[in-house]
């Protein structure tokens, strides 16, 4: 049976294996000179190398007792890391859980995550000045050459479908697919570092949704249409990144299935 290692850092030369973390809801710090933020996992069906198996609530949450929490409590993360008030994670008992909000950005969305097989939370400040939503990428890059194998070309054709900004280079001696983060993640929030946060997901069942009302852009109704509007790049270039933004992503999908690692397709 595959067996997954997870590591995490600032750069490809400053990794911390972070296994041990994934599927628990703790966060790992990751600080640099360009960023200072946390990362927490979580994969369905995860085998650690030891042949550990562990499960998250992520993917079956826990139902709360009770109709809403609220906690205006300041947020700390790990290291005793402050990252300003959160306003607090809802409950709902409407069915479209799609069209629940709060302003904390972490609301009841089970529905939406129901075929999720993984997912990596990212929240964090940028501390580079003069960087819009044009400069910051998301992707893979890799050291050596890789050996693609059958059917690679299929499943380039589906990420293409999934995210048309996608760019790639996975033939060359250091292949890499990047794509620029505002238009490529599933959800995207965005704060003042002194305003309320958004939370990470919660065991029971609260996710972090779209919030890209700081923006100053249109209402996107769902985060495809967020993606869809920042796919010009003349409108991510419009919106400048502070130092003091705290950007809160949820990268999840469900085309791969684990721990045997297969490929999902439509």
């Amino acid at each position: 049976m595959p067996k997954l290692r997870v590591l995490a850092g600032p750069s490809a030369n400053e990794l911390t294996p972070i296994s041990h973390i994934v599927n628990t809801f703790q966060t790992h710090r990751i600080k640099s000179n360009r960023f200072d933020g946390e990362i927490c996992v979580h994969i369905k069906g995860f085998v650690d190398e030891d042949g550990n198996r562990n499960d998250s609530a992520y993917f079956d949450p826990i139902p709360l007792s009770s109709t809403g929490t609220s906690n205006d409590s300041e947020y700390i993360g790990v290291g005793g890391h402050k990252y300003g008030k959160s306003v607090g994670s809802f409950s709902s008992t409407s069915s479209d859980t799609s069209s629940v909000q709060s302003s904390s950005g972490s609301v009841k969305g089970g529905e939406q995550r129901k075929a999720v097989t993984w997912s990596i939370q990212v929240r964090g400040r940028f501390l580079v000045e003069g960087l819009t939503m044009d400069d910051v990428l998301f992707g893979n890059t890799f050291d050596r050459r890789l050996k693609l194998p059958w059917g690679s070309g299929a499943a380039l054709k589906f990420m293409n479908f999934v995210d048309p900004t996608l760019e790639h280079s996975l033939n060359s001696e250091r292949p890499w697919a990047l794509s620029p983060l505002i238009s490529t993640m599933p959800y995207f929030a965005i704060s003042h570092a002194d305003g309320p946060t958004h939370e990470f997901a919660t065991p029971n069942g609260a996710y972090v949704q779209d919030d890209t009302r700081q923006l100053g852009v249109p209402h996107f109704k769902n985060p495809g249409a967020r993606r869809q509007y920042f796919s010009n790049v003349s409108k991510r270039r419009e919106i400048p990144i502070e130092t003091d933004d705290v950007i809160t992503t949820d990268f999840c999908y469900g085309f791969l299935s684990f721990p045997e690692i297969r490929l999902n397709l439509p």
